[in-house]
């Protein structure tokens, strides 16, 4: 067990949201690695199906296959408060608006520093496309195949 001791200040700062987007993420690459999710078990045939969209498998391209690792923050942006629809719409919007000097940044030093990009994500670097066709894929597979598990999942998640 793991014991953190958190002070005023510290707590007034931190903030526990329930991330669409990063949820999403987590279940796009479970379904690319054919694994199961923790909660929700089997991604299902519609997630699989999604990753034929070629946003999609971009996306899946820069996710890790066994979910450790470094995921690009530009993948992850912080959800802020309001409805669920507006939260996903703000982080996607996050995703789209990344500059291409950020997304290069942490695809080639975070989680490509080897130099092995796949490369339909270099190609999309190259283009200067990645950051708003990485946007169009979270959004393909949220409403593919994750919008209808989404309040089943926070249902879950706020009754732990």
């Amino acid at each position: 067990m793991i014991d953190v001791y958190l002070d005023a200040a510290c707590m007034a700062r931190a903030r526990l949201a329930l991330s669409p987007v990063s949820e999403a993420l987590q279940l796009l690459a479970l379904a690319a690695a054919g694994r199961r999710h923790p909660v929700l078990g089997d991604p299902g045939p519609l997630a699989r199906a999604a990753l034929s969209d070629p946003d999609v498998a971009l996306v899946a391209a820069v996710t890790q296959p066994d979910g450790t690792g470094y995921t690009p923050d530009l993948l992850t942006p912080k959800p802020l408060t309001g409805t669920d629809r507006s939260i996903l719409d703000t982080q996607l919007d996050a995703v789209a608006s990344t500059t291409l000097e950020r997304a290069a940044l942490e695809l080639t030093t975070g989680r490509f520093p080897a130099g092995r990009m796949p490369r339909q994500v270099r190609s999309a670097m190259d283009a200067g496309t990645f950051a708003t066709r990485a946007a169009a894929g979270l959004a393909t597979f949220w409403h593919n195949a994750f919008a209808d598990t989404w309040t089943r999942f926070t249902l879950l998640t706020v009754t732990w």
